[in-house]
């Protein structure tokens, strides 16, 4: 009886591994490095989730948009053999609010309009009121503030008013601010 030995050859399988340098965004774009640490791989196949693919072994890429990204890379062996991994990145800009405490509406195109803004906010909501609690002003967009009017269109007196603004920022979370501002024509 012959004995016979058959050498195999087993190749090593690739790891696929990255690292981003940042994984979280309060910024609404941000440009993000990727760091490669795979083992054993030749090629390397990028999706980041956000229409954009590189075959680069360390890519940089802008993410524009907010939102949770799955980044996807594919790690694959000069033999073929393929590994994979995901991680998440997050771009979700903190919210900033400005609300200015006085402004003129006297048609001279410098403040003329009592506005809060803002970037971040995903739902807003303003009332204005006058010294005795009467409701003069109400908004439901950053976009829309007040003109000095009153909810029937007549023009208000000089003085201090109040407001209150209640918003929603990306990260579903409710702010609330109160405060004075001050009409002067």
């Amino acid at each position: 009886m012959a004995t016979e030995f058959v050498l195999i050859k087993v190749n090593k399988v690739p790891i696929a591994d990255f690292e981003a340098d940042i994984t979280y965004s309060c910024s609404s774009s941000e440009t993000i490095n990727f760091t490669n640490n795979s083992l054993n791989g030749s090629v390397y196949l990028w999706d980041f989730d956000n229409g954009m693919t590189s075959s680069l072994e360390n890519p940089v890429i802008e993410f524009n948009n907010i939102g949770n990204y799955n980044v996807f890379l594919i790690a694959v062996s000069e033999f073929g053999c393929e590994d994979e991994m995901i991680k998440q990145v997050y771009i979700h800009p903190e919210y900033t609010i400005f609300v200015p405490t006085a402004f003129s509406p006297d048609g001279d195109g410098l403040n003329d309009i009592f506005e809060a803004k803002g970037t971040g906010i995903t739902e807003f909501e303003m009332q204005v009121f006058d010294r005795w609690g009467g409701l003069v002003f109400e908004s439901s967009s950053v976009d829309y503030g007040w003109n000095g009017k009153d909810v029937a269109g007549e023009i208000v007196n000089n003085g201090t008013y109040l407001y209150h603004v209640a918003l929603y920022d990306h990260n579903g979370r409710l702010w609330v601010y109160n405060g004075e501002l001050n009409l002067m024509r």
